[in-house]
């Protein structure tokens, strides 16, 4: 997969897909229990879609 083909998300993209703060979403990058941002053009974050909708499904997978 071309690293171009990445639709890249802000983070209040990211908190309306997932129903999280902007905040619990840093805090759980910090810990390493959410995707990784992709820093870009100095200071901005953004996250890749695709790992946000594969963090999405595996929520749901864990839950039995």
């Amino acid at each position: 997969m071309n690293i171009y083909s990445h639709k890249f998300i802000k983070v209040r993209q990211v908190a309306e897909m997932t129903s999280l703060s902007v905040p619990s979403i840093y805090r759980l990058q910090k810990e390493g229990k959410f995707p990784k941002s992709v820093k870009i053009a100095g200071n901005s974050s953004r996250w890749i879609h695709r790992e946000i909708e594969e963090y999405l499904n595996d929520c749901l997978a864990s839950r039995t």
